[in-house]
């Protein structure tokens, strides 16, 4: 009995049992405490069929596409992680054209990155689509093969192509980085050195060569690896000359990205200021136009409006644009703006990049 009162006496439930109260009446205890019990267990009851109910025992975090999307969203994810995995070859990767042997390693290897990066996020993002552990290990390790087999070393592919260099070591960053596997850290260092190489001439002249390799960059200074860059790691940070346009054409898009990483995006060196070019975006509302849609502009857009205020606007319409993408099969098809693997897995960074909580896109 005395075990009893001590417990009824620590819960929130019967507070007039604890001991500051002045003890009740010995027969009036022995009536109280079978029913204080008894209301506890109903209390204890209803929380637990809440909880089974589904109810959250915390309000949901609101992600940037807005609040009560999280079913689609989750929904969309795995459709799209259950749709790059049937795409991989029987190597392990991904390659943009599967049936043809002739196929350049820096855009297997870019195809591959961007797949493993995609899956990656998906896991992030709590999906339970079986067998993605083994996906990404698998397509990271054949990753690494593909560089193996362009100099028989850990060393980077040369290819005259340097705009599709870039694009494939800035993918394979991105992948390190969501993939977050210990095993990777000894790669780090020459995966930055690489990028800093292909960098040093100025940025890459093409939209999406800029901006994968300024999200790359970011993702460095974000991940704690920025000491790899040097005494000024910001300065790193490939960036364009002046420019006076304010449109949203993939140049200006990553310019202004590049803007957010070198300089914050409020400072008066960023010009065009990041905050005009995503005005710029919202002012042209998004529309899908099947494989004339390009979802690399659609990422770096999505990244850009990820950091600046307002960005939420953008994300909450690109949404139920994304869910009529997918095939039955949870792949994008496409060949003019991309191949199949590559749409899907962009969409798929899109999704994580836009579930991540940050007050910057509010």
């Amino acid at each position: 009995m005395a075990r009893a009162r001590r417990t009824a006496a620590m819960t929130d439930d019967a507070p007039y049992l604890r001991p500051s109260a002045p003890p009740p009446p010995r027969g009036f205890r022995l009536v109280v405490q079978p029913i204080a019990a008894a209301l506890a267990t109903c209390v204890l009851f209803g929380a637990v069929k809440g909880l089974v109910a589904g109810k959250p025992p915390t309000p949901e975090i609101v992600s940037a596409f807005g609040p009560g999307t999280r079913p689609r969203v989750e929904a969309l994810r795995d459709r799209l992680a259950l749709g790059l995995l049937s795409l991989r070859t029987p190597d392990g990767d991904w390659s943009p054209r599967p049936t043809d042997v002739d196929v350049d390693p820096l855009e297997r290897r870019e195809v591959t990155a961007l797949a493993v990066a995609a899956l990656a996020a998906a896991r992030r993002m709590g999906s339970p689509v079986p067998t993605l552990d083994e996906a990404i290990l698998s397509g990271k390790a054949e990753l690494f093969r593909l560089r193996r087999r362009g100099r028989g070393s850990e060393g980077p592919i040369v290819n005259p192509s340097r705009n599709l260099a870039i694009r494939g070591m800035a993918c394979a960053i991105l992948a390190m980085s969501l993939a977050g596997d210990p095993a990777d850290v000894g790669r780090w260092p020459l995966a930055v050195d690489t990028l800093l190489r292909l960098t040093d001439a100025g940025p890459p002249v093409a939209g999406w060569a800029h901006g994968v390799a300024v999200r790359a960059y970011g993702e460095i200074l974000e991940l704690g690896w920025a000491a790899l860059l040097g005494p000024d790691p910001r300065s790193r940070v490939p960036v364009r000359d002046p420019q006076s346009q304010r449109d949203c054409n993939d140049p200006r898009v990553a310019a202004a990205l590049a803007a957010v990483f070198r300089y914050g995006g409020g400072s008066a060196a960023a010009q065009p200021p990041p905050g005009s070019i995503l005005a710029a975006c919202l002012d042209t509302p998004l529309e899908w136009g099947g494989e004339q849609t390009d979802l690399r502009s659609w990422l770096m857009r999505a990244w850009l409006a990820a950091r600046v205020p307002g960005g939420a606007a953008w994300y909450r319409q690109v949404l139920p644009l994304l869910e009529g993408a997918p095939d039955a099969s949870g792949v994008i098809p496409g060949a003019f703006y991309g191949d199949p693997s590559s749409r899907t897995a962009c969409a798929l960074l899109l999704l994580y990049e836009g579930s991540r909580s940050s007050p910057a896109t509010r």
